[in-house]
């Protein structure tokens, strides 16, 4: 949770060797547990795990995961998918009033796209593995950073960031697992999860 919360205060290095540490030690006891594991595990390029975990959280009710349910609804855990989804696979971040992406969404996924409110201003922000647009829907001009470089935003003008196509520059492009169709979430019709994700 530190390396989510105070996340400009560890190098991405500490935090891979933190979470590789102690992922596969997590008894995972908590419900609130899998929304964090996901954004740091997104943040840090496991997007395999960071998918998992995310599930976990969003069948948390739907698949009566933990087995209480009809008790009521684990709100903390719903806030937590809402978490896993921006912070996440959106790479939202905002330390000292610097607002910042780093997005890193699933193989699977063909798009995410949300909105935020950041002082005063109303942002939309739309994801797909080749392109990234970042607009300020109302509020005033705003400057913020896309993996390290700045970009200004102004009201009513998309600003539109583009991503290296598949295979460009050394970079694998994206895949879908094997069985997964592309654009679905794998495993969000798996009820039967009896616990959280298990990495050896």
């Amino acid at each position: 949770l530190a390396m989510f919360l105070l996340g400009d205060e560890f190098s991405e290095e500490q935090k891979r060797r933190n979470f590789d540490y102690y992922d596969p030690i997590t008894t995972g006891d908590s419900s609130l547990s899998a929304c964090v594991q996901s954004i740091v595990a997104a943040e840090i390029g496991k997007r395999h795990e960071a998918l998992e975990y995310f599930e976990y959280a969003l069948l948390m009710d739907l698949a009566n995961v933990a087995g209480n349910a009809s008790n009521g609804v684990h709100i903390a855990s719903a806030a937590g998918v809402w978490m896993s989804l921006v912070f996440g696979f959106g790479g939202v971040r905002d330390f000292d009033g610097q607002l910042s992406f780093k997005p890193s969404l699933p193989h699977a996924w063909n798009e995410l796209a949300f909105s935020l409110r950041f002082r005063d201003r109303q942002l939309r922000v739309q994801l797909t593995h080749h392109e990234e647009h970042y607009l300020i829907e109302e509020g005033e001009p705003l400057t913020i950073t896309v993996r390290g470089e700045p970009y200004l935003l102004s009201p009513g003008t998309p600003v539109v960031v583009k991503r290296l196509p598949a295979g460009a520059g050394g970079v694998p492009g994206p895949r879908a697992p094997a069985g997964a169709a592309a654009g679905t979430a794998t495993g969000a019709e798996s009820p039967g999860m009896a616990g959280p994700p298990a990495h050896a």
